[in-house]
């Protein structure tokens, strides 16, 4: 749902590949026990 925010990020690809995004507000830096994601690789 989005709730009409704009959180500046930083988003970029490292050297194996992998992006990497993170929120650069500290309020928004670690996702909440809800909002954490598992993904296969």
């Amino acid at each position: 749902m989005a709730t009409g925010k704009n959180i500046q990020t930083e988003v970029k690809v490292l050297d194996e590949g992998e992006i990497y995004i993170r929120a650069k507000g500290p309020a928004y830096a670690n996702p909440g026990p809800d909002e954490v994601q598992q993904f296969a690789k």
